[in-house]
């Protein structure tokens, strides 16, 4: 059995901040990939052009500021509002730019969420399966990592339970995410799953940093600890029950 010393706060915060830059740099290039695949550019940039076509047809300057509009008579301006309602009757009745903005939507979701998800899977599931441990990049590069309460190092089996509570927590977060920023639930859906992950989030921050010897939720459901490895030694230095 190997004793250990508890990670300290600063060490999983930084290991946090490491593992969270890696996932938006995955997410990014995964993302560009993804955009380069499906084409989403290309449909956003004829999509533009829609737009200009109807803003053209109609009268309607697209780039007109708000200090421009405010410069106008009320003739004007009751002129201007006539031609954007006339113009946005007609673009809703528009079934190709319907259509068009309807799978722009629906390729960003794609984009967004499979970047994500296979972010999280390599970074938050494959790295700690090989480095084992639970050890995701940010915690081998600060040298902790998780083991039971025994003592003993966790096997590859909990190690692959660890990193799947972890990557499925973030995969609810940014589901949520996406859920309320496409309006692909009603906004009462949307804010029930923003307060749940945000509570979670502030549970798992609470237990962290005021719990009983600072076990995070991910701790709690697998029995296990975030220990440093760089300074623990074979002497019992706390006990959890």
């Amino acid at each position: 059995m190997l004793e250990f010393n508890k990670a300290s706060l600063v060490k999983r915060g930084a290991a946090k901040i490491v593992d969270l830059i890696l996932i938006i740099a995955l997410v990014i290039g995964i993302g560009t990939m993804a955009n380069d695949l499906i084409g989403h550019d290309e449909m956003v940039n004829e999509l533009e052009n829609v737009y200009s076509e109807y803003a053209e047809r109609y009268g309607i300057d697209l780039e007109l500021t708000q200090e421009d509009y405010d410069k106008m008579t009320q003739e004007d301006k009751d002129d201007y509002n006539a031609r954007v309602t006339e113009a946005n009757k007609a673009l809703n009745e528009d079934e190709y730019a319907n259509g068009l903005y309807k799978k722009i939507m629906t390729c960003s979701l794609v984009i967004i969420l499979s970047s994500f998800l296979v972010a999280c899977f390599v970074l938050e599931f494959i790295i700690p399966l090989i480095f084992g441990n639970g050890q995701t990049i940010g915690k081998k590069i600060f040298g902790i990592g998780y083991m039971n309460l025994s003592g003993n190092k966790i096997n590859v089996f909990k190690t692959a339970f660890v990193s799947l509570i972890k990557t499925f927590g973030a995969t609810a977060f940014i589901v949520s995410f996406c859920l309320s920023y496409f309006a692909l639930v009603s906004y009462e859906i949307s804010l029930v799953c923003a307060l749940g992950c945000g509570v979670l989030l502030l549970v798992n921050v609470i237990c962290a940093i005021a719990g009983k010897n600072r076990r995070s939720l991910v701790n709690l459901l697998t029995g296990t600890a975030c220990v440093d490895f760089e300074t623990s030694q074979r002497t019992l230095r706390f006990s959890i029950k």
